[in-house]
């Protein structure tokens, strides 16, 4: 038998239905696996490119740091420099300072006073009467200047001994030497003894009381009655006094223009006049 007469056509024939699941194979796991480790690589790249860009942020900021500290190195460097400089030119200008007041105190003032000496006995005559007032009186007042100025540099000098002088006394006023000792065992001569200690008390029948128990109950007694005892107020003459009651009280006080008013006062000073 042959089959010569049969003849195949695809279209003829359904299709077979689509499966709803596809099935799982090894290679679609695989891809899977490789596309999360693609997606997890991915976030490690971005990670690492934070890290790198707040790493050069960091970088540039140590950067900018040791400049500026370099800069404030050298500021202070030049205010140190400065503040030697400023030492030495306060020594040299306290030494001018010194050396100029010496120089008004021992030279300058006492070649004044010598030459305003001579100039005041030849401004006398032969009798020793004085020819020039005005030129006395001027040389006077500049000696009493000059006189001032030697004592306000005196006290100058002397006021930084004298403090030296008193912190050493205090100090040793205030120590356990010999010197201290017999200081406060002469003072003490001088010096009148005290106590706050409380050692009687006095009651009411003028009786003294110098037992400790007894003294408290007395004392608890007195305060106890004290604090009981009721305040006595009395009135004050201006300010507690009662209202005035007047007998018009409820009389309606008239309308007055002020020409009136002024016209009325002037007439009551005129009598008082």
């Amino acid at each position: 038998m042959s089959n010569s007469g049969f003849k195949y056509f695809s279209s003829e024939f359904p299709s077979m239905p689509r499966p709803q699941y596809l099935p799982t194979n090894h290679n679609n796991t695989m891809l899977t696996k490789l596309d999360d480790l693609l997606g997890k690589i991915t976030e490690v790249n971005n990670h690492l490119s934070n890290i790198e860009s707040k790493y050069s942020k960091f970088e540039q900021f140590m950067t900018e740091k040791q400049e500026s500290d370099l800069l404030v190195k050298e500021n202070l460097n030049l205010l140190s420099r400065e503040s030697v400089e400023f030492k030495k030119d306060l020594v040299h200008h306290s030494l001018l300072i010194e050396r100029h007041d010496n120089l008004f105190i021992k030279l300058i003032i006492p070649m004044f006073e010598d030459l305003f000496g001579l100039i005041a006995s030849q401004n006398q005559d032969k009798k020793g009467n004085i020819l020039d007032i005005d030129l006395k009186l001027k040389l006077e007042r500049y000696l009493i200047q000059m006189k001032k100025a030697k004592e306000r540099f005196a006290k100058k000098e002397l006021n930084p001994f004298f403090s030296s002088q008193l912190d050493n006394l205090l100090r040793h006023r205030n120590s356990s030497s010999s010197s201290s000792n017999s200081f406060w065992y002469r003072s003490k001569l001088f010096l009148k003894p005290s106590s706050s200690s409380l050692h009687a008390f006095l009651d009411s029948p003028s009786q003294i009381v110098k037992e400790s128990n007894l003294m408290c109950n007395i004392a608890a007694d007195h305060y106890e009655e004290f604090f009981k005892a009721s305040n006595i107020v009395r009135p004050h003459p201006y300010t507690d006094s009662p209202a005035i009651e007047y007998d018009n009280i409820n009389e309606i006080i008239p309308e007055v223009k002020l020409d009136e008013l002024i016209n009325k006062v002037l007439a009551k000073k005129k009598k008082n006049l």
